[in-house]
């Protein structure tokens, strides 16, 4: 018999995979659309944040 506790645990985890995969897909749809100006500049935001 399965402990329900960690088959619960489980399907959480499935579930909050499936939900971050699911944003991750619009956030690059969104993505793909944008200039390069964009892209570079984004870029630059993400560089100045990772180095502080």
């Amino acid at each position: 018999m399965f402990p329900i506790i960690e088959f619960d645990d489980d399907l959480k985890s499935i579930q909050e995979m499936r939900a971050a995969v699911k944003r991750a897909k619009a956030a690059q749809e969104k993505f793909q659309s944008y200039s390069q100006e964009q892209v570079d500049r984004i870029e630059k935001i993400c560089r100045r944040n990772v180095s502080n």
